[in-house]
């Protein structure tokens, strides 16, 4: 795995911080703007999927807006699905916390306790998001049956090297929202940007390493 790479690629080719500044202008888009957003990192997979350098990725085109919002609605529904289920498991998370103090009578240990548990629900997010999402980036639908069945055939070969990429992922990108923040705070937009397109190209590399152990590939359109 390639752990820094995927926090510069986006920026190194001629007119990458156009393309960061055209997400920025998406992610600040009420509602449709991280559709939008979502549609073009579908795009951007495609790209990656293809190059064997995992570089090369098409520059974001305002022209082609409808396209990307209609190819953003499926991951977007991908992670609908993935939130509801981390909501119920932060719901578990909560409850267990209120129990813990209720039974210890010391409110602090349940705050440290529920505390404790988002840590790995927040993982869990994270490790079903990747390819739940992937899926419906390269299929170019949402058949809800094919991504759940994709996504556990997924983390049973993966789930080890999923996990050290999400805690890497995650460090990684507490730090450039740090950085953000610190950048007269308008810094986090531009910051929230790379941070999703780095999440790409994990996956992107991840998915390479899936197929070399013999995973099944995704069906992808012959229209495409």
């Amino acid at each position: 795995m390639q752990f820094f790479k995927p926090f510069t690629y986006f920026i190194r080719k001629p007119g990458g911080f156009m393309n960061v500044l055209c997400g920025c202008v998406c992610v600040l888009i009420p509602v449709i703007g991280p559709i939008i957003l979502l549609g073009y990192r579908a795009e951007v997979a495609e790209a990656l999927e293809k190059d064997p350098d995992l570089e090369d990725y098409p520059d974001f085109d305002f022209n082609r807006f409808m396209e990307y919002l209609t190819r953003g609605v499926w991951p977007f529904l991908a992670e609908l699905v993935v939130t509801l289920v981390a909501w119920l498991l932060m719901g578990v998370a909560v409850g267990v916390g209120f129990a813990v103090g209720a039974a210890t009578n010391e409110w602090m240990y349940g705050v440290l306790a529920g505390a404790v548990l988002l840590v790995p629900v927040t993982i869990v997010t994270m490790l079903l998001m990747w390819p739940m999402e992937l899926y419906t980036q390269l299929s170019g639908g949402f058949n809800f049956g094919a991504a759940v069945r994709f996504t556990f055939q997924f983390l049973g070969r993966m789930w080890g090297q999923m996990l050290i990429a999400a805690l890497v992922f995650g460090f990684l990108s507490t730090l450039l929202s740090f950085a953000g923040l610190l950048a007269c705070i308008i810094g986090v937009y531009p910051a929230a940007v790379i941070q999703s397109l780095a999440q790409q190209h994990y996956v992107a590399q991840l998915y390479r390493h899936y197929l070399d152990e013999g995973g099944e590939p995704i069906p992808v359109p012959t229209t495409k």
